[in-house]
């Protein structure tokens, strides 16, 4: 770029991330103090890149103007926040750099519910990383968006940058979409299942669901570290509400209440936790499956379970039994039936409304029906079987048990093999009746 005093190239978000992705876009940002000449001047770095067929997102603003629209839109703010100069007057490109953190330092707490919206909107739309079997690795709960929105509240010194296992996670899936990227030769951010084996081979993973549980757990770990810090955030920004403006100091604040929902597990500001002194190694329950249903009509269960308590249970009884479930042999209604008398009552303990939620763009195949509800002896078999009832043929499926809940992601088709449309409400009813009050 020619030499012009007062104008800047800067890198910004991803590329000032130093992110940027094998078929990503190029985040430049040419930022001047009023020249007349400027664009002329900065068409001879986009055409190159333009020609070069590199994916440019580009604009020409000055300061000021670039930090008023930082304070309209929160995804340039975001951007801004990782201003890099690379070109041009190096000086002009760091003052902007420290204005933009400045201005969002001043305004973070005011702009907290923008940033919990904005995680509650890819939620709904993309669902939550950690429960899809084609998860969205940028746009999902607990994807690479999230992880922005944690460094961003550490830039306002919030809260401290994120490192340890959330830094791992968030390496992780940075490698898992630059390998997807490669592999499919274009801007690809869902984990397709033909990817996945391939790029579990490129990363190290014996198989391609031990690569989706290390993306899950990833998911798990920065979803959870972002809500955490949301909340605390909010916590913190109420007691500085409450502080008493003539002693100039801060009011007592009572502890957070802790409510019982079940054995060894409180619920504490709207989050389930452990109770104290409780080892989560010494009662673990089952915590993940996976289904699959193969192109040759056979299904294939893989199953990730560890004992509610004592022992697990003898292997060979347990496939004889599966076997003799498989043939007709055994009743399972009968069987769960049986277990569920011999369990102690567990009614009022807290669980959540049961919800059955369809996303129409998770997966490039077949409808994701996303079921939540309180766990309880039989809930997946009665389920499945309201599924089969309603018409629904599951194709692939993750399930997970989250203490006394259970978010169970499916992979649904009609029964011609094509995405759910018409069959919706009749499945949805079935299915929250199977789940019961």
């Amino acid at each position: 770029m020619p030499a012009l005093d007062g104008v800047a190239l800067v890198a910004v978000g991803s590329l000032g991330r130093r992110e940027v992705m094998p078929f990503g876009d190029v985040d430049l940002l040419a930022v001047h103090s009023g020249q007349p000449d400027v664009r002329s001047a900065v068409e001879q770095v986009w055409y190159p890149l333009w020609d070069a067929g590199i994916a440019l997102d580009h604009s020409v603003r000055t300061a000021d103007e670039a930090i008023a629209l930082a304070g309209r839109d929160l995804a340039v703010a975001l951007g801004l926040l990782a201003a890099r100069p690379i070109g041009g007057d190096t000086d002009a490109g760091a003052g902007l750099r420290a204005r933009a953190r400045e201005a969002w330092r001043r305004a973070a707490r005011t702009r907290l519910e923008e940033v919990a919206t904005g995680a509650r909107e890819r939620a709904d739309r993309f669902g939550e990383l950690a429960f899809l079997v084609e998860p969205d690795l940028k746009q999902a709960a607990g994807g690479l968006r999230d992880t922005h929105a944690l460094h961003a509240l550490a830039v306002a010194q919030l809260v401290d940058e994120p490192s340890g296992a959330v830094a791992d996670a968030e390496r992780l899936l940075l490698d898992v979409r630059t390998r997807l990227h490669l592999r499919a030769g274009r801007a690809l951010d869902r984990l397709v299942q033909q990817e996945q084996e391939p790029i579990a081979v490129d990363l190290g993973f014996d198989t391609a669901d031990r690569l989706l549980r290390a993306v899950s757990d990833a998911g798990r770990m920065i979803s959870f570290a972002l809500g955490s810090a949301i909340r605390r955030i909010d916590g913190a920004t109420d007691a500085r509400l409450r502080r008493d403006a003539d002693a100039r100091r801060w009011r007592p604040r009572r502890a957070p209440a802790r409510r019982p929902v079940g054995a060894d597990a409180v619920e504490q500001s709207g989050e389930v936790v452990l109770a104290r002194g409780v080892d989560p190694h010494a009662d673990p329950v089952v915590v993940h499956a996976a289904t699959i249903t193969t192109e040759l009509a056979v299904v294939v269960d893989v199953f990730h379970v560890v004992p509610r308590f004592g022992s697990p249970p003898d292997a060979d009884r347990l496939a004889a039994d599966l076997r003799r479930a498989l043939s007709g042999q055994l009743s399972v209604d009968a069987r769960l039936r049986a277990v569920e008398r011999s369990y102690p009552n567990r009614d009022g303990l807290g669980v959540p409304a049961a919800r059955a939620l369809w996303f129409d763009d998770a997966a490039t195949d077949a409808t994701v029906l996303e079921v939540r509800a309180g766990d309880s002896i039989g809930l997946l078999h009665r389920v499945t079987a309201a599924m089969e009832r309603s018409g629904l043929q599951v194709r692939d499926a993750r399930v997970s048990t989250l203490g006394r809940a259970v978010v169970d992601s499916f992979y649904v088709v009609d029964p011609v093999g094509r995405a759910v449309v018409g069959r919706r409400q009749r499945a949805e009813a079935a299915i929250l009746a199977a789940v019961g009050p």
